[in-house]
């Protein structure tokens, strides 16, 4: 994909810049990502107070190319997140009220399925990670079925990047859990024992790391004579049921779960930025 610039304005005297970069490889890891950059300038800046782009641009590919290591994605992308917002010589940190970096990951046979990490971080300090990923066609045969799963962890805030979890063993819970499931329970009732059991499972220790955890079934027209799909939230001390809605809805929900600025509803997106690889 070409490289993509956002520019927009929001209520107030904020600017958000976004820029999207195709296919930046990762030596370490022998892999390619999308690269979604957000930039939220503190205060609406005149024309000479909105940085070039091309450095911030060649800082990225050059960090991304060389790093040194076969780190998580999310380790590589936090450390990413970390040296672009307090490099000297662009000096962001002076001008942003926050940055956001997703890297985008398409599916291969060593790592068969897509996923989106983001991290966002403040001059202040603050920092939030969120993961997403998605599997498709996961057997159900307790309601003789399959299903679309969109999972999101989202990372508590001020992280420790020692604290990422590697994402395979999560899939695979998720999907042993939904092929072992023992009975044909209603769907909502078969996502909320999976989103608390992932959730509450000691070897993977999610509770200690995540603010929440989210699971979306997504659902075809089957036994149940319409498409649904199901959302649960959980976190230590409680699950809502978010939704049950038509099929056609299920892409907004993962793109509001894999919006760069998850707890920021002002903010604005374009809507197909995560959706590259699914």
């Amino acid at each position: 994909m070409s490289n993509k610039f956002i520019f927009d304005s929001f209520i107030g005297n904020s600017t958000f810049v976004s820029l999207e970069l195709g296919d930046i490889f990762i030596t370490h890891r022998s892999r390619v990502a999308n690269v979604i950059v957000g930039l939220e300038y503190v205060e609406q800046p005149d024309p000479s107070g909105i940085k070039r782009l091309q450095p911030i641009i060649d800082f990225i590919k050059d960090n991304l190319t060389d790093y040194p290591h076969p780190d998580l994605f999310e380790v590589i992308n936090a450390n990413l997140v970390s040296r672009l917002l307090y490099y000297s010589d662009l000096d962001l940190s002076s001008k942003l009220g926050s940055l956001s970096v997703t890297l985008d990951v398409a599916s291969m046979e060593v790592f068969p399925f897509p996923f989106a990490s983001t991290i966002t971080c403040t001059p202040a300090g603050e920092s939030n990670g969120l993961v997403l990923f998605k599997l498709e066609d996961i057997l159900i045969p307790a309601c003789d079925s399959v299903a679309d799963v969109f999972v999101s962890l989202d990372y508590i805030d001020g992280f420790d990047v020692n604290g990422f979890k590697p994402l395979q063993p999560i899939a695979d819970f998720v999907k042993d859990s939904l092929t072992d499931y023992p009975h044909p329970d209603l769907f909502e009732v078969i996502n909320r024992n999976l989103t608390f059991g992932l959730f509450s499972n000691c070897d993977l220790e999610l509770s200690s790391v995540l603010n929440s955890l989210s699971i979306t079934l997504s659902v075809p027209q089957g036994r149940v004579p319409l498409p649904l799909t199901s959302t649960v939230t959980a976190t230590s001390t409680r699950a809502t049921q978010l939704s049950v809605l038509a099929d056609n809805l299920v892409g907004f929900s993962a793109e509001q779960l894999a919006h760069p600025f998850y707890n920021n509803i002002d903010n604005n997106i374009d809507g197909n930025t995560l959706k590259r690889f699914w």
